[in-house]
């Protein structure tokens, strides 16, 4: 069993991760799909994080496995690494960086709800209320999309939106694995058994990359959606969620926008719209409703 991470340190590790991820949405789409494909993307992502979580699970771990929590872990893999990433990475390439970031932060709404399902509670009808706006927000957003909003898909939200979903399931069901086995234990053997997915679909395109005729840009871009995006935000979550719980840690994607819209402003062509503010705003403020007490 690992020990808890203290809970000030765990906010900082949560912060952290969420500025990886606000930068990951433009840094990605930068080179994606004008110089890899979604899918092959994901494949060098899982694979290379496979091979560094390994050398240091079996160098420094080792822990021993229940037979019983393998079927859970199969579960994490699918839902944590395989479908979340497949989609997001699907969506970020069809859509804009804004859409993606103020969608996903659709997640802790989802998560709430399949925590309350899974354990059988009553939802409260402020809890529902907040539900159904951010959902709305969400809708607005596709809906926006939809209509013509040239930097975004509607396809390539739906796809986000399934990624929140999938990122969600994950969440609860990994934290029971987590009272049991060290945070780097899970994570490599999320990834060992995502990659089985992530390998089906992903090995075409990744075969189809030419290394040598790619921009300079393309090595840094590269570089950090594996090593930081992937390797490290996978580690600092898993380290965070010993103290804090599924909904605590979906929660501080609410950050994720502001620095994925900052950064996207700035240093890209795209442009905050008025259907955008209008579906953001909704979706913060149903995740407002959800989590006060």
């Amino acid at each position: 069993m690992a020990s808890k991470t203290p809970f000030r340190l765990a906010y900082f590790l949560l912060i952290l991760v969420n500025l990886i991820y606000g930068a990951n949405y433009s840094i990605a789409k930068s080179i994606m799909p004008a110089y890899i494909g979604p899918y092959g993307f994901i494949f060098y992502r899982v694979f290379v994080s496979l091979f560094l979580f390994a050398i240091i699970y079996f160098i420094f771990l080792r822990e021993r496995i229940l037979s019983s929590d393998w079927l859970r872990i199969f579960a994490c893999g699918l839902f944590g690494i395989a479908l979340n990433q497949l989609f997001f990475f699907k969506g970020i390439s069809m859509t804009s960086s804004i859409h993606a970031s103020l969608l996903m932060i659709t997640s802790p709404i989802i998560t709430y709800l399949i925590s309350q399902l899974i354990n059988k509670r009553s939802i409260k009808l402020k809890k529902i209320t907040g539900i159904i706006v951010g959902l709305l927000g969400a809708s607005s957003l596709i809906l926006s999309s939809a209509k013509g909003n040239q930097s975004a898909s509607a396809y390539g939200d739906l796809f986000i939106v399934i990624n929140a979903i999938s990122f969600s399931i994950y969440l609860v069901l990994v934290k029971p694995l987590m009272s049991r086995y060290h945070p780097l234990t899970i994570t490599f053997l999320m990834f060992l058994t995502g990659s089985i997915w992530v390998a089906f679909f992903g090995l075409q395109q990744a075969r189809e990359v030419n290394f040598t005729q790619v921009p300079p840009i393309f090595y840094w871009s590269f570089g950090f959606v594996i090593l930081a995006a992937t390797f490290l935000v996978y580690l600092l979550n898993n380290m965070a969620m010993l103290s804090v719980s599924p909904t605590t840690v979906s929660s501080f994607i609410y950050l994720q926008p502001l620095f994925a819209i900052l950064i996207s402003v700035f240093l890209t062509t795209e442009e905050m719209t008025l259907y955008t503010a209008f579906g953001g705003i909704l979706i913060i403020f149903g995740l407002w409703l959800i989590n006060k007490k």
